[in-house]
């Protein structure tokens, strides 16, 4: 897709580093004509930090200032100050539909977390306090922005299962690995469709839970019957 085409359809690049002051404000100046020229108000801000570990990771005790500051600055310093930066930008009007979403990897407290995760273990745990505090916050804001969380899963390969096949099997288990039409439907019933009340109350939404299974699959569904 070039550059006209994609324009033409919405989408909208920001070469940036939102890691710095000036990265985040380029980025919000480019909101600022967008919403101008469309007509449109800032809904959703979705943080997709946080979710595979980072070749720099190492033992807490390994650990470099460097390295230390590389992860939590991608992970908590980041997602943090651009959602401050950005939460003025989002829409004054109809302020259930003002999202902020991150995907955090979460873990079986039973689980020994591995050394070798060090500062990355420590910043996913400081990320999933960053939400819940938000969570608190910014519906209190003007305007109001609802948070909510997703647990991120991998895609599936080619020589994986395909999309048809799961649903002919009734999707009764998604696996680990799901793919990503599959995946892409959950997220944008999430982030799009749901109440805000109900966006926000759940700690994190998990594609692989049965009980809101029936509000998004009937989509997928009807897509696949789209393409036969």
């Amino acid at each position: 897709m070039d550059e006209k085409e994609k324009v033409a359809s919405g989408i909208h690049s920001c070469n940036a580093d939102i890691s710095t002051e000036e990265g985040r404000y380029r980025l919000r100046e480019i909101l600022n004509i967008v919403m101008l020229t469309s007509g449109k108000s800032f809904r959703l801000l979705v943080h997709g930090l946080g979710c595979e570990l980072p070749e720099s990771t190492k033992k807490l005790t390994d650990s470099t200032v460097g390295n230390w500051n590389d992860i939590t600055n991608r992970m908590l310093n980041t997602p943090m100050l651009l959602t401050q930066e950005l939460g003025a930008v989002f829409g004054n009007d109809k302020t259930d539909d003002n999202r902020v979403v991150f995907f955090v990897r979460d873990y079986n407290p039973t689980v020994k977390v591995a050394s070798k995760e060090g500062a990355y273990a420590v910043a996913k745990e400081g990320l999933k306090l960053l939400t819940k505090i938000l969570r608190d916050e910014l519906p209190k804001k003007k305007p109001a922005i609802h948070v909510g969380c997703i647990c991120p899963v991998r895609l599936a390969s080619k020589t994986q299962v395909d999309t048809k096949t799961m649903m002919k099997r009734g999707v009764k288990k998604v696996r680990r690995s799901v793919q990503p039409m599959l995946l892409a439907t959950f997220v944008a019933w999430v982030c799009l469709d749901t109440e805000a009340s109900y966006f926000s109350k759940n700690e994190a939404w998990d594609i692989r839970d049965q009980d809101h299974r029936k509000h998004w699959v009937p989509k997928v569904l009807s897509k696949n019957n789209a393409e036969k």
